[in-house]
């Protein structure tokens, strides 16, 4: 007898931005013959008032740029890096380890939740707001939030997940393929993909695109299930007719 379904939600919409692949059309094309993306392009994000533009990095302006697309500005947002600002993050160590201190200004926009507040506050959003970070299952974490909050009675739920490769500094300690790019999932309510659970598999080779990223392949595929998560923090996701 298969294991009970967890939760299920339907996709209403996507968006993705990353160097090179700037629109839904090129996306499309790359989920054919992924390839990770690269380069030091940035969004021009110019949605966005400049004077909080211009607290954004990278980072920020790929969250950014893709939750301007969306089709449901008021719904909740569940905002998931696994690293988050770590650039800006690596400057203020620096500053730190020099200086003793550091930029009250820098810190305030290095903090995890702080891409979605200045998209909160160019929006004049009072929507809710959610930060998360659960490691190489911070795709999977992102998804199961998502999906209890649509339980608990909201309509769609806005899911960013978005990285960017690591400063030289942290390099060395991680062994998950890098690229920039940020992806939005917005989720309603329903039956199309489901979550079950997933016998925990043995280790094996490195997978040949980010965690979001395969999920983003999914989605935007005819492939019938993947595995979302990995050891004991894994899922298995179901397209149902």
């Amino acid at each position: 007898m298969p294991e009970p379904a967890i939760t299920g939600f339907s996709l209403r919409h996507w968006a993705a931005w990353a160097p090179g692949l700037e629109s839904r059309e090129a996306w499309l094309r790359w989920a054919a013959e992924p390839l990770l993306p690269s380069g030091a392009a940035a969004p021009a994000l110019t949605a966005m008032p400049p004077l909080l533009r211009r607290r954004a990095n990278r980072l920020g302006r790929m969250a950014l740029a893709v939750l301007y697309q969306s089709t449901r500005p008021d719904a909740p947002i569940v905002y998931c890096s696994r690293y988050g600002e770590l650039e800006r993050t690596a400057t203020l160590l620096a500053e730190l380890a020099v200086g003793g201190a550091v930029s009250p200004q820098g810190f305030s926009v290095a903090v995890h939740n702080a891409v979605a507040g200045l998209y909160s506050i160019a929006t004049h959003g009072h929507e809710n707001i959610q930060s998360l970070a659960a490691g190489e299952a911070t795709p999977l974490a992102g998804l199961v939030e998502a999906a209890g909050l649509l339980q608990d009675g909201e309509e769609c739920v806005r899911v960013v997940l978005c990285e960017e490769p690591l400063p030289a500094l942290f390099r060395e300690f991680s062994a998950v393929q890098d690229c920039p790019y940020a992806v939005l999932l917005e989720l309603a309510a329903g039956t199309g993909f489901v979550l079950e659970r997933a016998e925990p598999g043995a280790p094996g080779a490195p997978p040949a695109l980010p965690p979001a990223l395969a999920l983003l392949r999914f989605l935007v595929t005819d492939a019938t299930e993947a595995t979302v998560g990995s050891g004991r923090h894994a899922l298995r996701l179901a397209r149902r007719p």
